[in-house]
This record gives structure tokens, C-alpha cells and sequence, in this order.
């Protein structure tokens, strides 16, 4: 019946309809890879993604790897905690594969609590915009040690983001 509604005759070729579905079922596979790889998960596998994202917390590390997993980009992402060195299996990845975010406009509105001067809170510090720059230069320096490569995500949206780390990512 489709050789006579479509006046072709079949190619008779298998895998065509894989094909067609082949950039759907990388897209699942990319956001699966994330989804197992977000906020430091993973990290046993970690050289199996396309790109890891290290940074600060507060920059959107998470969404902007999901949006890279729905362009069929595995991402991960590590955070860079001040005070701790970045985890091993970060530190063993080839350079070009980690694009270190980092924000210079934090800002100070993005914890709860974060107008409070006092109380005994685990937010006390994280919105404290001295805290955060402090936290900026640690993580900055981390980055220059190892030769990451930067992005500076201030007032850009996750889409400008994840468009300069996919011009990143090596073809």
C-alpha cells in the first residue's frame, strides 16, 4: 500500500527507521548521561562525557547541561567547593574537555535568607556577596592552576551559555 501511495518502490535497506530516530535516541541518551552526571554524580565515568562543567555554585551548571543533553551533548557538571581540591577524576580529564563556568557578578539575592545578617542558617554565608567573591578568586585561581578554560556566564542565559561551550567543544 505505501509503494502505491508514495509511487516508490522500497529501498528495501535495513535500519532506515533507526536512522530516523537516531538523533531522538542520542537526545535520551545524552539526558540520561546528565541526569547520572549532575552536581558531582558520576564521577567514576566522568571521561565519557563531551564536556564537563566546573564552577561555583550559582552559575546554572545543571541547566545548562541539560539543555546541552537536549542538543544530544553528554554533560556533566562538578562543583568547585573554596577550601577542597577539585575531586581526582576531574583533574585526570584532557583540559579541552572541562569548560570551567565562572560568574562575576554573582548575585546575592539567588540563596534564601540572604538579606540576613545573623542567624545560625546554613544560607548565612552563601548569599554574602563578600563570601562570594572571596569564593570567586579561590575558584579562580584553581582554574588558572590547571588551565581550564573560563566562561564568564554574567548576564548571559543558559542558551548564550550553552552556545559558547558547544563553540568549545572540539568537532
Amino acid at each position: 500500500m505505501l509503494q502505491d501511495y508514495f509511487g516508490q518502490s522500497p529501498r528495501g535497506l535495513p535500519g532506515l527507521a533507526f536512522q530516523m530516530q537516531r538523533e531522538r535516541l542520542e537526545r535520551i541518551d545524552a539526558v540520561d548521561f546528565t541526569l547520572a552526571h549532575d552536581d558531582g554524580c558520576g564521577l567514576a565515568d566522568l571521561d565519557q562525557a563531551d564536556v564537563v562543567l566546573a564552577g561555583a555554585s550559582r552559575v546554572a551548571k545543571s541547566v545548562t547541561c541539560f539543555y546541552l543533553a537536549y542538543e544530544g551533548i553528554c554533560a556533566a557538571n562538578v562543583p568547585l567547593i573554596p577550601g577542597l581540591d577539585p575531586p581526582p577524576e576531574l583533574l585526570a580529564l584532557d583540559p579541552a574537555k572541562s569548560s570551567p563556568d565562572d560568574e562575576r557578578q554573582p548575585l546575592a539575592e539567588s540563596a534564601p535568607g540572604a538579606d540576613q545578617d545573623a542567624g545560625d542558617g546554613s544560607f548565612d554565608t552563601y548569599g554574602n556577596l563578600h563570601e562570594i567573591e572571596t569564593e570567586l578568586r579561590d575558584l579562580e585561581r584553581i582554574m588558572a592552576r590547571h588551565g581550564w578554560r573560563r566562561i564568564d556566564v554574567s548576564y548571559m542565559s543558559v542558551e548564550e551559555v550553552a552556545k559558547e561551550v558547544i563553540s568549545l567543544i572540539p568537532t
